[in-house]
């Protein structure tokens, strides 16, 4: 592990505002290394606001065995237009090449179960809320140290040339059609019901009884299709293998059909031109992964393979009080992504049924800023007083 510079000096290369439940490296770190010098560094020195929060070590260890330490700063976090005085996680130690020239992460997920006992303002004292808590928080008025985001909602699309996240809803112009509404199934992970996943007309979803669903999370910190890949219980057969050996080969298929993912009652596409990559860390294969075997109910996750083709609103406004709104329409051709702002942003136990997808005199929230994002989804934020920038 690199240890980035001692604590006393307040040096930090990271904020890391919430932490996501899945990260899937893009890195081999057998081959590639963490070059902490190559990282942007927020200075808490420089910063007159800023504010060490004494006793706050942690330390964190993903799935993929990446480790994290740091502590806990207060201080003023931009995104886009909007702003807020609030806590983070200064990361004073790091060892994935994932964090190679950014730093940090930018998370719009969810509080943990630990953090949301005081919901639905604000999370709990244990952990720092995330940033769009914070910075939709309507005890928190207009002032030098605030500029707040009248709606907690957002959306995000992805293209091959870029991405953009639209705060407070989703631009209209973005998207052809009316968008699909359905609440998420769960409180901490922006979760669907997936009744069905075919590749072309072979179907990877074969239940042990009717009427049945697997959990799948939309996230935008994964960049492929992930698929179960165990039997007995919930599926008659592995969904990953079966597609394997319909394909014949990863990095050079027999077979180059689209996927049609049914969410709720809705199907969408993801053609090959998506899940087979052209460019970027899964160039010359299929950007389709076996789900890590795990005890319980399988998950499918849905990452950039579906923000490539839609745009995906995540309306968080009745957290506490209501069902979390997630919504899905097909990205517009024509649209032109944002390319004034430089800043970016981004899921637990509660059920909810998965009929009556359409809430009844819902309207999906339209958003008052976008945001550019680069490379794959980092985007700026500032930090401080005065603002210092850093890619996250």
């Amino acid at each position: 592990m690199a240890s980035l510079q001692r604590m006393g000096q307040l040096e930090v290369l990271r904020c890391l505002i919430v932490l996501g439940l899945w990260h899937l490296s893009l890195a081999d770190v057998d081959t590639v290394k963490f070059e902490p010098q190559n990282s942007p560094r927020f200075s808490p020195s420089q910063s007159s606001s800023f504010r060490c929060v004494l006793g706050t070590e942690f330390g964190i260890t993903y799935a993929d065995n990446t480790k994290l330490k740091g502590f806990e700063g207060v201080d003023v976090v931009q995104l886009g237009a909007y702003y807020v005085y609030t806590r983070f996680h200064a990361i004073t130690q790091c060892d994935s090449a994932d964090f190679n020239n950014i730093s940090g992460i930018l998370g719009l997920g969810l509080p943990t179960i630990q953090s949301a006992v005081n919901l639905p303002s604000i999370p709990s004292k244990a952990v720092p809320p995330p940033l769009l808590f914070d910075l939709t928080d309507s005890r928190i008025k207009d002032n030098d140290m605030n500029r707040m985001l009248p709606r907690r909602a957002f959306s995000f699309l992805s293209t091959p040339h870029g991405a953009e996240l639209q705060l407070g809803g989703y631009d209209p112009a973005s998207v052809v059609g009316e968008l699909f509404v359905t609440p998420s199934i769960q409180m901490t992970e922006y979760m669907v019901p997936v009744l069905s996943i075919k590749y072309g007309e072979d179907e990877l979803l074969l239940f042990s009884e009717e009427d049945e669903m697997v959990q799948a999370v939309l996230d935008s910190g994964t960049s492929c299709l992930v698929l179960p890949d165990a039997s007995g219980g919930l599926l008659q057969e592995k969904p990953y293998s079966k597609w394997l050996k319909l394909i014949g080969n990863r990095h050079a298929p027999t077979s180059k059909k689209s996927f049609y993912v049914n969410i709720a009652g809705r199907e969408f596409e993801i053609p090959y031109s998506t899940w087979f990559g052209q460019t970027g860390p899964h160039s010359g294969s299929a950007c389709v992964q076996r789900m890590p075997p795990a005890k319980g109910t399988p998950v499918i996750l849905l990452g950039d393979v579906l923000f490539r083709n839609y745009v995906v609103m995540f309306d968080i406004s009745n957290y506490g009080k209501g069902p979390i709104m997630l919504g899905i329409g097909k990205q517009n051709p024509d649209y032109q992504l944002a390319s004034k702002s430089e800043t970016i942003t981004k899921l637990a136990v509660s059920r909810l049924a998965v009929t009556g997808v359409h809430a009844d005199g819902y309207v999906p929230p339209q958003a008052s800023d976008t945001l550019p994002v680069y490379g794959h989804y980092y985007v700026d934020i500032e930090i401080g007083s005065p603002r210092q920038k850093v890619k996250v």
